[in-house]
């Protein structure tokens, strides 16, 4: 394994707390139910560490499969850091029939012509959410995978929540954002925090106030979860 993957790995393992892995690594399915069974949780977190490297060495798991186990994480615990909120505005007139697929496909490929190193993850939420993952390189570095950016977009809506991006990715991630939706512009919606559920309701609310009807009803679809906290 090479060490930026095990690096990767021992970030993973900070990030989740001890009481959350078991479950999080049987979410995640890439380990053999013997290789389940012979971890104990009982143990330190260093301890863990250890354990976890020496499966994923001989599975021989690559940084696609490290990064992937993050992600559901993540997705479920999205409260990691501060939120902040960017509005699509002016739609094209096909962009109310923008598909997964196709959102996919046109993000990664966008972004991809205007980095030339950058790793990229798209997963659909059980609430329809699409989560993004981006690990950032330039044109002399790899992919940083330790400082990942994430964004989360409901597709036929106008907003879009990132966390840990730098004021020199946000152009990049602005543009692909553009393209790959059929919008003409995207500006920041001033609305930031750590709790990224209680953000996306607030919007909600405030799409009803001014008669965004079509955002109304898909939000009402996909967004089911309450937070009462901000």
């Amino acid at each position: 394994m090479a060490d930026s993957t095990k690096r990767c790995l021992q970030r993973i393992m900070r990030l989740i707390p001890s009481y959350m892995l078991r479950t999080t690594l049987e979410k995640w399915g890439r380990f053999t139910v013997e290789q389940q069974k012979s971890i104990d949780f009982t143990r330190s977190k260093w301890a863990l560490t250890e354990v976890l490297l020496s499966i994923c060495e001989e599975n021989k798991f690559a940084m696609k499969h490290l990064t992937g186990l993050e992600m559901i994480y993540i997705m479920d615990n999205p409260n990691q850091g501060m939120w902040y909120v960017l509005q699509l505005l002016d739609p094209e007139d096909d962009a109310h029939s923008v598909e997964l697929m196709q959102f996919k496909e046109q993000f990664k490929s966008h972004l991809k012509e205007l980095v030339r190193h950058v790793s990229i993850k798209i997963k659909k939420h059980t609430d329809q959410a699409v989560w993004i993952r981006i690990a950032w390189g330039d044109a002399f570095s790899p992919p940083n995978h330790l400082k990942p950016t994430y964004v989360v977009h409901y597709l036929q809506t106008p907003s879009v929540f990132v966390t840990n991006l730098t004021s020199k990715q946000k152009p990049l991630l602005s543009q692909a954002m553009l393209l790959s939706t059929r919008h003409q512009a995207i500006k920041d919606a001033n609305l930031s925090g750590r709790n990224l559920t209680a953000i996306r309701d607030l919007l909600m609310r405030k799409y009803q106030q001014v008669g965004y009807s079509n955002y109304n009803h898909h939000t009402k679809l996909c967004m089911p979860r309450l937070i009462k906290d901000c």
